[in-house]
């Protein structure tokens, strides 16, 4: 017999997605920067907080407090929901995604890794996640999620040791081994003056980082860390938590809004983002 639990679950998952479907996204570009377009998300999106690309220029989107993932169309801001983790969704604090191979990768702020396959076609699908534990719960609270080559980067947004505090440590999580290790660990004063540094989102192209401390974007070269430093506005960024980094240039962030909106902004490149002098 089929065990009618199931069934429900299902069904259930079935209803979340219909329902996000219907919802469109409301433009909303800020009136004195036309080349800026930034859209308010749809409630079941209010807190979003992480981004990867897609190879065709999409990107994808999560929750913090439930593991379904979206796609987002940088043409129109059309939502597609493409997998949730489990039916209904499982909870948990998730902060990052990254799209590595034919597997998305989330990661919870206590540092467990969840991945499943994944393929363009996916829509509305349950899936059963494999599950990984970075070892890093007493270490440091994780927000951000990307990859070079086989290794996960972990932005370390709050350090529980004294050995990363005051740094901007990102670790890495080797899927090959299994093993977490130091990816690099900065002086925050060689970053960020004045100012904490908490960093919320984590991007990597082949020659850059990018992440986002606070309402400012770190660009650092890959070879060096020489560091340039970009003003997130507030008017434009309440909360900035996720970034990614297109093909052709374009930046994309997304914003965990309290009042109850998140909000998606796309810039033509980092010439529309204010440079912060050292």
């Amino acid at each position: 017999m089929i065990n009618k639990q199931i069934i429900l679950a299902g069904i259930l998952a079935a209803l979340i997605f219909a329902v996000a479907g219907l919802v469109t996204l409301i433009s909303a570009p800020p009136a004195e920067q036309t080349n800026i377009l930034q859209v308010k998300l749809p409630t079941y999106l209010r807190e979003a907080s992480g981004l990867a690309r897609l190879p065709g220029g999409d990107v994808l989107t999560h929750n913090d407090e439930k593991g379904v993932v979206y796609s987002v169309s940088m043409v129109d801001f059309a939502i597609s929901p493409r997998a949730s983790l489990g039916a209904p969704a499982m909870d948990g604090d998730f902060e990052g995604i990254t799209l590595l191979g034919e597997r998305i990768y989330l990661v919870t702020s206590t540092g467990e890794i969840f991945d499943f396959a994944f393929d363009d076609t996916m829509q509305e699908a349950v899936v059963e996640p494999d599950r990984r534990d970075s070892g890093l719960k007493d270490i440091c609270e994780i927000e951000g999620l990307a990859h070079v080559g086989r290794k996960l980067l972990l932005p370390c947004k709050t350090s529980f040791v004294d050995e990363h505090k005051k740094k901007l440590t990102v670790f890495e999580y080797s899927l090959d081994d299994n093993r977490t290790g130091i990816h690099f660990s900065l002086d925050k004063d060689d970053l960020v003056k004045p100012g904490k540094i908490h960093p919320t989102a984590i991007e990597v192209t082949d020659t850059h980082y990018y992440v986002i401390t606070g309402n400012r974007l770190l660009v650092l070269e890959r070879e060096g860390f020489a560091a340039t430093t970009y003003k997130l506005k507030k008017n434009l960024h309440f909360q900035p938590e996720g970034i990614a980094v297109l093909d052709d240039g374009r930046i994309v962030i997304v914003d965990d809004n309290k009042k109850g909106t998140s909000r998606m902004t796309r810039y033509e490149g980092l010439h529309e983002l204010e440079v912060v002098a050292p």
